[in-house]
């Protein structure tokens, strides 16, 4: 951590809520953290993914939402020293930027490198940014991410709403209501519409996701990402990739409450914004609500669309 980091939070030492000690607890390295096979598989059956495997080595391939097992544990750890009480209601908002260069597969063994990249301090306010990087036992980059938060340190915080899935689907039961249709690699236009995706996830899976993901109260939620990269395989095809996800949520009016009282009903929706014909790269606009609760007040994803067949 820089100066200028550490000599905001010692001049924001005169509020009792605030941990200066913090500073010596700016960067944490978390593993190494083993991939295998079985946690892969739960994990895709837990966010309806598709099982992939690597045609050279016959190896389990894991979504690109499986980086969260590892990275949002770390994530956590570092924002237990900056946010008051530890919890999760003192976050207000949350922009998170992620770039994956492969994904992770069996027999991985990779470590998390967490670190505050910067800080502010507004009266009753923090804003920081943590800079993260999933890293391999050869020291190659496999994902990296930003997470900016703004987080209330004064006052008794806010509490959420209650999500309102009153609206769940007669006949639904743990199964998709569309039927995916294999995308056979032609390139959508700019302005296309990708079809909607609507699923009931029971809270059995959404406790699950939690428990794999690490995702505690304090530590923010990418159980919405996990279904919205799902959404998009089921839509270009399971070999496309995920190469760029850029969010935006208020805690308070978007995030999908963890631990969930009850299932959730979510409902996908896309748009191509962007395209890049000669890497074959789509970007699309992302809707996502569970209820009558939208999960974003943003989210874009950089798609690889797979070969054309």
């Amino acid at each position: 951590m820089n100066q200028r980091i550490e000599s905001e939070l010692r001049e924001s030492a005169g509020s009792a809520t605030v941990d200066t000690a913090a500073v010596d607890r700016r960067r944490i390295c978390t593993g190494p953290h083993p991939i295998d096979a079985e946690t892969i598989a739960e994990f895709v059956r837990t966010v309806r993914e598709f099982p992939r495997r690597d045609p050279a080595t016959g190896r389990a391939v894991a979504p690109v939402s499986f980086a969260a097992t590892v990275r949002t544990g770390a994530v956590g750890a570092l924002l237990a020293d900056f946010v008051p009480d530890g919890t999760a209601e003192r976050i207000l908002h949350v922009d998170q930027v992620l770039d994956l260069r492969r994904p992770l597969v069996d027999g991985d063994l990779v470590v998390c490198r967490a670190a505050i990249e910067s800080f502010r301090h507004f009266a009753d306010y923090h804003v920081l940014a943590i800079r993260t990087a999933l890293v391999d036992d050869n020291g190659a980059a496999i994902l990296s991410g930003t997470t900016s938060l703004l987080t209330r340190i004064g006052g008794d915080g806010h509490r959420c709403a209650p999500d309102d899935d009153r609206d769940r689907p007669v006949g639904v039961s743990g199964s998709d209501t569309d039927e995916f249709a294999s995308a056979d690699g032609a390139m959508p236009a700019i302005g296309d519409r990708i079809a909607p995706w609507s699923v009931w996830v029971p809270r059995t899976d959404l406790l699950g996701y939690a428990r794999l993901a690490c995702a505690t109260g304090l530590a923010p939620s990418t159980i919405e990402l996990a279904y919205a990269t799902t959404y998009l395989g089921r839509r270009f095809g399971p070999d496309a990739l995920v190469r760029r996800i850029r969010t935006q949520t208020s805690r308070h009016t978007h995030h999908l409450t963890l631990p969930a009282p009850d299932g959730a009903h979510l409902r996908m929706g896309g748009r191509v914004t962007g395209l890049d014909l000669g890497r074959r790269r789509a970007t699309v606009a992302l809707t996502a609500h569970a209820g009558h609760r939208a999960l974003f007040s943003h989210a874009s994803v950089d798609v690889q669309l797979p070969p054309r067949r």
